[in-house]
């Protein structure tokens, strides 16, 4: 949707944005979870996140109109989209960001898949204590796309994802060592 509707240092910005947004549910979602838990068991948060889960269904189906304009649109066909990422694929501009961004969301995942055990068991912050220590830590990622959004206004995106790249390598080495 953000593609369709914006270019350039605009669609940057706008990612930016998004991603702050997005940045919301690992703050909150543990805060709210661990409280949900504590007062009416596990099971009551997927229950929830189902009944949210179909809520947003509902309001993109019911609400979000297609923002592609007319004359861009293709068929919707496997041979013709297939063509599509083999063109995408070749391009050097798409693959940076795209390794960039998959790295940063194997990190992410690897960090929500295994901060509860290490932050519960290891150093045996109470259920009630983790949403915090974890929020915490996602305020950082909001912090970070905040600060992200006002470089993207003086530099850009390759700009940054260059000098970010070797950066957050290094960040990974140190926690290797």
């Amino acid at each position: 949707v953000l593609r369709d509707l914006f270019s350039g240092h605009r669609l940057t910005h706008a990612v930016s944005v998004q991603m702050m947004i997005q940045s919301a549910g690992p703050i909150l979602a543990p805060l709210i979870g661990a409280y949900v838990y504590a007062l009416a068991g596990w099971r009551t948060n997927f229950f929830l996140m189902a009944a949210f889960g179909a809520l947003c269904v509902a309001v993109i189906a019911l609400g979000l109109p297609e923002t592609l304009d007319p004359a861009h649109r293709r068929p919707a066909h496997p041979a013709a989209t297939l063509k599509i990422y083999r063109s995408l694929l070749r391009k050097r501009d798409f693959l940076l960001p795209l390794i960039a961004g998959a790295a940063a969301m194997s990190a992410l995942f690897s960090y929500i898949s295994c901060s509860p055990y290490v932050l519960l068991n290891a150093y045996h912050v109470t259920v009630q204590h983790f949403g915090w220590t974890f929020g915490a830590i996602a305020i950082a990622s909001v912090v970070a796309s905040q600060g992200n959004n006002l470089l993207v206004r003086r530099f850009s995106a390759t700009s940054i994802l260059s000098a970010a790249l070797p950066v957050g390598f290094g960040m990974g080495l140190l926690l290797i060592l």
